[in-house]
């Protein structure tokens, strides 16, 4: 068991091996028991809160659902050998709170499964996987006529364009066999040389009509070396007639940022030509419909780029929208609160990001955003201004005094009861160290020295003559 090398992990495990032996029922369940491997990983990752508690607990995989951890709650319990069981992915959260949620989620994804993965490159796995999988909008029911109808008309499941031929082929994730999560792939010409990517993942949940991520499926292909990507943009699909009234051939809704195609055709061997569809950002059709057909489109040119838009894309950049640009450069560009409060984009290095929200650097004060004196954003709300100058709340460089005024903390001095003052309204008692305030608690002078009442210094001769004392009067 590998824990890292941080110095708590070092005293975890030196102390696993102390404990064996001083609890009889925690040597019991070390020797069943290998340390969950997720608490392991979250180890080298980061420091847990208490690792002596979590040595305590002894947290493992559940023998009754691998999904699942168990862990001993306390001494009563380790004796009655009894184990509470609880989600992998809460347990983490209460040992390590600080942890992001993005990497709680790994670890969940990663350990608390009991699926199995598969990866199928024919039409019929395809379909398959969309007919019988998740819930989305490429999802015919056949037992509703006005769906059945729809397919009738077209000819095919909209999801046959995805032919292997041109790379597409389809990873599942199975409960038994129940489909709960599936994602389109590509590898063009199947060979290990070319990238291998996917735009999209499905996630089955029972009684929702809009499945969300699967982070247990996207785990697993990133471990089988496929990669995300935006958009499906310069592949190709095929194409295939359709008997629709609205559109000559059949079209799936295109997940990602290119939803549009040209029809294209390529020479066969046989000097023929076969027509095929190709994905880009600027086609003359768009494939965003839910009943298999495309929207043929109006174009126009992006003002950046040039590039042929169509006119829904178009995206008005500035305080007044008129520099129009398409996805394909609407990247170089953030939605922001602006001017009186009203969202625009502007340029990346003209937005401030506070919190989850972007803002145009030139209309701040419209939107209750001040600069910090580092550098940073915040919120009016969340920040303090001292000697003309803005600073978080929170900032250590900074104290509330006790009065409710902020406060330079290298001009302040912390009183005995723990408030904050000005360093010149205060004074230092030379028999305790403590700082009082000057405007409550009168200083007693003896021979140049301050102290507060309760710290007079004692004399041990009885006949000493007593040393100059003067009580310096409150102002």
């Amino acid at each position: 068991m590998f824990l890292g090398y941080s110095p708590k992990a070092k005293c975890f495990m030196y102390a696993a091996d102390v404990v064996r032996y001083s609890r009889q029922w925690h040597q019991s369940l070390q020797n069943r028991f290998e340390l969950h491997p997720a608490v392991a990983d979250a180890f080298q990752m980061h420091d847990p809160e208490d690792w002596q508690q979590l040595l305590l607990e002894w947290p493992h995989e559940a023998t009754t659902d691998v999904t699942r951890l168990a862990y001993t709650r306390d001494e009563r319990a380790g004796e009655a050998d009894r184990q509470t069981l609880t989600s992998l992915g809460k347990y983490i959260k209460q040992h390590w709170p600080r942890m992001a949620d993005h990497h709680i989620r790994d670890f969940v994804a990663k350990y608390a499964t009991a699926a199995t993965f598969h990866i199928e490159r024919t039409t019929e796995a395809i379909v398959n996987a969309v007919q019988k999988g998740p819930s989305s909008c490429m999802k015919f029911d056949e037992s509703i006529s006005s769906e059945r109808e729809e397919l009738d008309e077209l000819g095919a499941h909209p999801y046959e364009v995805y032919a292997p031929c041109y790379g597409w082929h389809v990873a599942t994730r199975r409960m038994g066999h129940q489909i709960v999560g599936r994602a389109l792939l590509m590898q063009r010409d199947n060979d290990e040389s070319n990238p291998k990517y996917f735009v999209r993942t499905y996630k089955h949940k029972e009684g929702e009509s809009y499945s969300q991520p699967d982070d247990e499926l996207i785990q697993w292909l990133n471990s089988q070396g496929y990669r995300h990507n935006s958009s499906w943009k310069g592949e190709r699909l095929a194409y295939i007639k359709s008997g629709h009234s609205d559109c000559d051939f059949i079209a799936p809704y295109i997940d990602g940022g290119a939803q549009d195609v040209e029809i294209e055709r390529e020479r066969m061997p046989d000097g023929s030509y076969k027509q095929y569809l190709h994905i880009t950002n600027k086609g003359a059709f768009e494939c965003c419909n839910q009943n298999g057909t495309a929207t043929e489109l109006n174009t126009c040119s992006c003002a950046d780029c040039g590039e042929r838009i169509s006119e829904d894309e178009q995206r008005g950049i500035g305080v007044y929208g008129d520099h129009m640009v398409g996805e394909c450069c609407i990247d170089d560009y953030t939605h922001v609160h602006g001017r009186r409060g009203n969202q625009y984009y502007v340029p990346n290095d003209d937005a401030v990001e506070v919190g989850c929200e972007f803002y145009d650097r030139e209309y701040l004060s419209d939107n209750n955003i001040v600069e910090l004196a580092n550098g940073d954003y915040c919120d009016l709300d969340d920040a303090v201004c001292v000697d003309d100058e803005w600073y978080h709340r929170d900032d250590d460089a900074v104290v509330c005094d006790y009065s409710g005024d902020y406060q330079m903390r290298d001009d302040c001095v912390e009183l005995h009861d723990g408030e904050w003052a000005h360093e010149s309204e205060a004074w230092e008692c030379a028999g305790s160290g403590n700082f009082y305030l000057t405007a409550d608690d009168s200083p007693v002078n003896i021979d140049g020295n301050l102290y507060h009442e309760d710290y007079l210094p004692e004399t041990d001769d009885e006949d000493e003559t007593p040393a100059t004392v003067t009580i310096k009067e409150s102002t």
